[in-house]
């Protein structure tokens, strides 16, 4: 499960105050450290294991300038969206929908996807946060940790697989189409 979002704006003032290209490195290992191996399926048991394109995120905002236009904060979501296309959700076989059942089990690995259009709705919703924040002189109070925290949370994911349905009458398909991340 994901931290708290304080944890998220305690973690962010700590990164350090850098004015070069090193800002990118420290604010993609941030959002790695705080998604990857956390952000899980909720109704999924026992938890899926998240993977953020960490590499995709640096790379696009390597090149950012800020500047007092709204081109960073579009960067910076895009960058975002970008990353969160390539992640990987693996949720293993035997994993169940809600309480375990044999009814509910996934009995070979399914295929998971993260919904574009919830990752297309989270980004805007990131871009306009960015873009109304006010300029805050204390890290832990910027909206940035706050933006991508909800960003995550506002994806969501397709799971499809086979049940544990003994033959003849099984397996039988066993969806979630659209499972909250947490």
């Amino acid at each position: 499960m994901l931290d708290p979002v304080d944890v998220w704006k305690d973690k962010f003032a700590d990164l350090p105050k850098t004015g070069d290209a090193s800002w990118a490195k420290n604010l993609a290992d941030y959002v790695d450290s705080l998604v990857t191996g956390k952000l899980q399926i909720t109704e999924i048991s026992p938890p899926s294991t998240f993977t953020f394109q960490k590499a995709i995120f640096e790379a696009l905002l390597t090149p950012i300038v800020f500047a007092p236009t709204p081109v960073p904060q579009t960067a910076i979501s895009v960058a975002w969206a970008s990353a969160m296309t390539a992640s990987t959700m693996v949720v293993a076989s035997g994993s169940s929908i809600g309480a375990p059942a044999p009814v509910t089990t996934f009995s070979a690995p399914p295929v998971t996807l993260l919904l574009p259009p919830t990752i297309v709705a989270a980004q805007a919703a990131l871009l306009a946060q960015l873009i109304a924040a006010a300029f805050v002189p204390e890290a832990k109070e910027a909206v940035l940790p706050k933006a991508l925290y909800e960003a995550f949370k506002a994806v969501k994911a397709s799971v499809i697989g086979l049940d544990s349905t003994p033959t003849p009458a099984g397996p039988l398909p066993l969806i979630l189409p659209a499972g909250s991340l947490g």
